[in-house]
């Protein structure tokens, strides 16, 4: 979360802090469990620890009526591994559900102390509660959703963008939870707003190969980097990307030397056709011989016309090897072993024949 999402100076809190200060045992305290924050860092508890043990504690626990605490947990904690007799306390009396939510969920926050899934399970509850207003599942926008979203932002001092990020996020979390269960380590919020763009299937894979390390990111990159990437590559190069195979700068060149378009088709059957239409061509070609014995003359008549015609020589010679030069060895990761050996071998094969009419060329000079 950056400091551009929330704000500590516009987070509002609807309780005034005019309560009597009281005093009381420590064991007294009960937490809640249904308080937003269900994991706590042992290590921060231990260095609280000690301090309380010199300065006490500073900001008081807040409880209700039947001493459990609302704020305040980890100062209670700390508290009772301090062997502290007695902690400040500040008696809230008469809070429903959604206020006693609100001022954990704001604590929590000012502490940055929630993990992410807690973070959006507290904040998409405090949408649904009504308490800001109508809420909408889904997404889509609506005046009514867009005015809940906003008292909720000034409520806990969020941006009103970054409260929208974290609502989508959660119904994603809800709806893929079957899928996202499978990764070894639950995605963040950050790249869960990241892959947004994405429809929810390859938002899935984007996730899942960067969860294992597939796609790596580096610098200024994000997973939307990765996401506007894998949206204009072709299939053969988004597989590529999920395995692992060729990195996040290579599938850009390849996809900004496309122009950002998807191939109509896969290598595999641009192959597969070029394959089939030579055969073809070579049949018609064989049919045309057995047809017209004249065939041959026939085709040496338009190769000669290149030699009336020196125009069509240059242009016939000139432009595809212009075209083949603009290529970029890096496109060549597309292919299969297989198919990289038929290139190669038409590599050679060219080599030979620009040899010859280079030698061609020079004899005549």
């Amino acid at each position: 979360m950056s400091s551009e999402d929330y704000d500590l100076k516009k987070s509002k809190s609807r309780i005034g802090d005019t309560r009597a200060l009281e005093y009381i045992n420590p064991n007294l305290l009960k937490p809640d469990p249904d308080q937003p924050r269900k994991k706590f860092d042992e290590e921060a508890i231990e260095k609280m620890a000690t301090t309380l043990k010199t300065q006490n504690i500073i900001n008081p626990i807040e409880v209700d009526e039947s001493n459990v605490i609302i704020t305040g947990e980890i100062r209670w904690r700390a508290s009772k591994k301090a062997g502290l007799d007695r902690v400040p306390i500040i008696r809230l009396a008469g809070l429903d559900k959604d206020e006693r939510r609100e001022r954990q969920v704001i604590e929590n926050l000012h502490q940055n102390a929630l993990k992410d899934v807690e973070l959006e399970n507290a904040v998409y509850e405090m949408y649904l509660s009504g308490r800001y207003g109508k809420p909408q599942r889904g997404s889509g926008g609506s005046k009514n959703r867009d005015n809940t979203i906003t008292k909720l932002a000034e409520t806990i001092g969020y941006t009103q963008p970054y409260v929208v990020q974290i609502i989508e996020a959660k119904e994603f979390r809800d709806r893929s939870s079957n899928l996202l269960n499978k990764f070894e380590t639950p995605p963040k919020t950050t790249h869960l707003r990241e892959t947004s763009s994405l429809p929810d299937e390859d938002r899935i894979k984007v996730l899942k190969a960067a969860s294992d390390g597939k796609i790596q990111t580096h610098g200024t990159e994000t997973l939307a980097t990765v996401s506007k990437v894998y949206k204009e590559s072709s299939k053969p190069i988004k597989e590529k990307l999920l395995r692992g195979e060729i990195g996040l700068d290579e599938a850009k060149k390849i996809s900004d030397r496309a122009g950002g378009q998807k191939l109509l088709c896969s290598t595999k059957e641009f192959l597969e056709f070029k394959r089939a239409s030579d055969e073809a061509w070579a049949r018609y070609e064989e049919e045309m011989e057995k047809a017209d014995p004249n065939f041959e003359h026939i085709r040496s008549a338009l190769e000669c016309a290149f030699v009336d015609k020196p125009e069509l020589t240059l242009k016939h010679i000139c432009e595809p090897l212009v075209r083949f030069n603009d290529l970029d060895p890096s496109i060549l990761t597309v292919l299969d072993a297989g198919q990289k050996e038929k290139v190669l071998t038409v590599l050679l094969e060219s080599r030979k024949k620009i040899d010859e009419m280079v030698k061609a060329i020079k004899d005549k000079e």
